[in-house]
């Protein structure tokens, strides 16, 4: 999965189920305002779910930059 791929999704829901197919899994509390996912030999993401139904361009962009690494994300 590319950064365009990721940065072009825009609905939560679809962004988590994508982060799991890259190799992320679910762990800590449900429920709050976010969820944290991990992977091993990537950084750890807290992903915020009870704000709204989108992910701002901004959150996008950072969880990218986790997941990617900052090599993969050039503008």
């Amino acid at each position: 999965m590319t950064k365009n791929d990721l940065m072009k999704i825009h609905n939560t829901k679809d962004f988590l189920n994508a982060i799991i197919r890259i190799g992320y899994s679910e762990c800590g509390k449900k429920g709050g305002s976010h969820k944290i996912y991990k992977c091993s030999g990537r950084g750890t993401l807290s992903i915020p779910v009870g704000v709204g139904k989108e992910l701002s361009t901004g959150v996008k962009r950072t969880l990218v930059k986790l997941i990617l690494g900052n090599e993969y994300y050039i503008k």
